[in-house]
């Protein structure tokens, strides 16, 4: 009996273990793989490798001006909350960031979820080296995708998004807003790091890519570099403006810079006027303008007549570039010879004079344009005539702005002055009310004078890809001539002698010949538009700045820095 009670209780015993030991089996081997990766899962954290899940956006070489990598600032929520202050301090002596502003940036990141988020993106290699030295638990610096570039390169063209509510982002300005549709059909990419209990990562990031890869881009005509060239000469003359730099064989817009830039990332607090895209502004182009009597003139074969208009000895100042030339003597002159005096009388009474009321003698068209007669070109519109001087500037397409690839919004009247009234046409004459002109219609007909007369139609986009179906080209539009090769080739002549001994030898480069017209508007905007190098024109460049003294010095420096640069840039010495 002992030993079959004995037995009894044995049995139940290893039955009792049996319970136990089973299950413990199964947890282990079975489900221990899956334990495992949850434990691993609690290390593992992921974010998006492109900051905003947006197409691309290549230059003409086909390089990134957005989603540009480079090493972005980034938090891990779950691992930093309690320690935003010390973390602040920290990042902001190596990084040197306001602590301020990188204090309630780290406040919002811990609020907003448990992944991880993106701080600061266009970090140098040497801060994002400190910062992952530092080993801040929750932070560290990993190579991204941004938007933009730590540079803001062509930040108002560009434009900039905004978070929706329903999630993703959408274009708010520029080239972000116009192709919307288009950017916003990428699929995202995903970045996943193992990182230990301190929020130090382990191992490499690892990059993880949908199956089927959808990657929308815009091509457009814009260079990388001269948009760069032309933003920092901008910068370094420090005066509100803009530049534009075109081929002026088929109308390729390589750049379009405007001062002051913006920050994309903080489009809503940018300054009034900072995201505004200036070379698609309208300004009183001044004595720019007298290209257009001057192309009416040589293809016309019209001189002006010295009955036109009364020459007095002495006048008020008037509106123009600076000074050609000192006082000449013009006690005597032949008969039909044009003679500058310093100021000229109109047929209604009013007197126009020329920069600093000095006379400029005996001049001819070439010797007029280089010193910037006003009294010249005021007679030379009078005898041309209003409807005729109307016809060239619609004819040289001033009368409308046209960009292939851009909205350009423009609802103004660039020509809007009578010209039978003598008072209305001289001012237009000079550049000044009733005319009107964008930095890059100036480039439009600029391009005219050194491609053998022929108009060209201003393109910024080379082609569109969704990604799916290919890419969608978008040629440049056929010239249309509009002025005789002859009578163009004779211009460029003459603008090259403007800077080589008129009003526009402060634009005269160290390493490229130039020729273009200075412009210098009584509203305080200031103009250089030419060309380089001056024998055989390769790019077209207009300098538009605001609050200026002298189209002759400030606009004529940005042209000749932004002319050498390119030059050096290219290898063409």
């Amino acid at each position: 009996m002992p030993q079959k009670r004995a037995a009894v209780l044995g049995f139940a015993f290893l039955l009792l273990l049996l319970s136990l030991t089973v299950p413990l089996a199964v947890l282990v081997f079975g489900r221990g793989s899956q334990l495992t990766a949850a434990a691993a899962d609690q290390r593992l954290r992921s974010l998006p490798y492109y900051q905003y899940a947006r197409g691309d956006i290549l230059d003409r070489r086909d390089r990134p001006l957005v989603n540009i990598e480079e090493p972005c600032l980034v938090v891990l929520p779950s691992l930093l909350a309690g320690t935003e202050e010390a973390a602040a301090v920290r990042l902001s002596l190596l990084t040197g960031l306001d602590g301020d502003v990188l204090r309630e940036r780290l406040r919002a990141a811990c609020g907003s979820s448990y992944q991880p988020v993106v701080l600061k993106t266009g970090l140098t290699e040497e801060t994002a080296e400190r910062i992952n030295a530092a080993e801040i638990p929750g932070v560290l610096a990993l190579t991204l995708a941004a938007r933009y570039d730590r540079q803001h390169t062509a930040s108002q063209l560009l434009g900039a998004v905004r978070e929706q509510t329903e999630g993703g982002w959408a274009g708010i300005s520029g080239l972000e807003l116009a192709y919307d549709s288009l950017l916003a059909s990428r699929e995202d990419t995903q970045v996943r790091l193992q990182v230990d209990a301190r929020g130090r990562m382990q191992g490499e990031a690892e990059l993880f890519r949908p199956a089927a890869i959808r990657r929308p881009s815009l091509s457009l005509t814009l260079d990388r570099d001269y948009q760069q060239i032309a933003e920092a000469a901008l910068a370094d003359a420090g005066l509100p403006g803009s530049c534009v730099v075109m081929d002026p064989e088929n109308g390729d817009i390589l750049a379009l810079a405007s001062f002051p830039a913006c920050d994309p990332y903080g489009w809503e607090e940018t300054p009034a006027g900072a995201y505004l895209q200036r070379a698609l502004l309208s300004y009183p182009p001044a004595s720019t303008f007298k290209t257009v009597l001057a192309a009416a003139a040589l293809s016309e074969g019209v001189t002006p007549d010295p009955e036109t208009t009364a020459a007095d000895a002495a006048g008020e100042s008037g509106a123009g570039d600076d000074p050609g030339s000192p006082e000449s003597d013009v006690s005597e002159s032949e008969p039909g010879v044009f003679v500058c005096r310093g100021s000229c009388t109109l047929s209604d009474g009013r007197t126009v004079s020329c920069a600093g009321g000095l006379s400029h003698g005996e001049v001819d068209l070439g010797r007029a344009l280089a010193l910037s007669c006003n009294c010249y070109f005021v007679s030379l519109g009078q005898t041309l005539g209003g409807e005729r001087v109307l016809d060239y500037c619609r004819r040289l397409g001033l009368d409308e702005m046209t960009v292939a690839g851009l909205a350009a919004d423009d609802d103004t009247d660039h020509l809007c002055f009578d010209g039978n009234q003598a008072g209305e046409l001289a001012n237009a004459c000079l550049g000044e009310a009733g005319v009107s002109l964008s930095p890059l219609q100036e480039a439009e007909l600029f391009s005219v004078f050194v491609n053998g007369g022929r108009l060209v139609t201003p393109r910024l986009v080379r082609a569109e890809d969704d990604g799916v179906s290919g890419p969608r080209e978008h040629p440049a539009a056929c010239p249309r001539q509009v002025l005789r090769p002859e009578v163009a080739e004779e211009l460029r002549l003459m603008l090259a002698r403007v800077v080589e001994e008129g009003t526009g030898t402060g634009a005269a480069g160290e390493w490229v010949s130039a020729g273009g017209k200075t412009g210098s508007s009584e509203t305080g905007t200031v103009w250089f538009s030419g060309f380089f190098p001056s024998d055989r024109p390769r790019l077209v460049t207009v300098v538009c700045l605001e609050n200026g003294s002298s189209g002759g010095a400030e606009a004529a420096a940005v042209f000749r820095q932004v002319a050498d640069a390119i030059t050096l840039l290219d290898g063409r010495l």
